[in-house]
């Protein structure tokens, strides 16, 4: 796998302002292309997995579907098919992306679990308006803000705004300390679903540097089957 993408000192004097004015351990700060849109990524990533995922050469996992029979299966203990629901068990005869899941005769083991966890997701916004809102679409997924480099007058309603659908404002143009105007509010934890792993790996994908679908996957897109 190439090398992770990396955010400049500017992205991390502003993470790093709304988050508090510190990262949590081990994070590392890309920036990135992620459904369309660029935006600084906080993230922290499992060692162990990236380093099995290199070792087994595994593919990216972006079905919806197989994500969520994955979050059914035990990780590293084998589980009769027998003992699936019907779904799952067609889902997997159809295959999987190398190096997700381990078959030995009719028992079934999952191998792979969540690439990284991102704390914060932070878009770059030329205007204060309302329109600002409209492409952050990672509020489902993991905290977010809008980081502004100006603050025009007329600006009050897009912190309202802001406010009321949990996206965090950062104010800062290069000079001094970046100001938060409306703090990042925590997520519940969304790992847990089929959604939440899938938005991982395509941040994963996008930070580790993997060219692929996933910086132009629409989270509207349906799942295949």
């Amino acid at each position: 796998m190439s090398e992770f993408a990396s955010a400049d000192e500017r992205a991390w004097r502003v993470v790093e302002a709304a988050l508090g004015g510190k990262l949590p351990s081990g994070a590392r700060v890309s920036e990135v292309a992620l459904w369309g849109v660029r935006v600084v990524l906080v993230y922290r990533l499992d060692e162990a997995e990236h380093r099995r995922r290199a070792a087994s050469n595994a593919e990216p996992l972006n079905d919806l579907w197989l994500l969520d029979t994955l979050l059914k299966l035990p990780v590293g203990r084998p589980v009769p098919l027998a003992m699936l629901e019907g779904r799952d068990r067609r889902r997997l005869s159809k295959g999987w992306p190398a190096g997700a899941v381990e078959q030995r005769a009719d028992m079934v083991e999952r191998a792979a679990t969540l690439p990284l966890w991102v704390d914060l997701a932070v878009v770059r916004s030329e205007t204060a308006g309302l329109e600002a809102l409209h492409v952050m679409p990672f509020g489902a997924y993991a905290p977010q803000a809008i980081w502004l480099d100006c603050l025009p007058a007329g600006s009050e309603q897009l912190l309202e705004e802001a406010a009321h659908f949990s996206t965090g404002v950062v104010h800062w143009q290069g000079a001094g300390e970046p100001q938060v105007l409306v703090p990042v509010q925590p997520l519940a934890d969304v790992a847990g679903t089929a959604a939440g792993w899938r938005f991982t790996e395509h941040a994963y994908e996008q930070a580790s540097g993997r060219v692929g679908g996933p910086g132009e996957v629409s989270p509207l897109r349906p799942p295949t089957a």
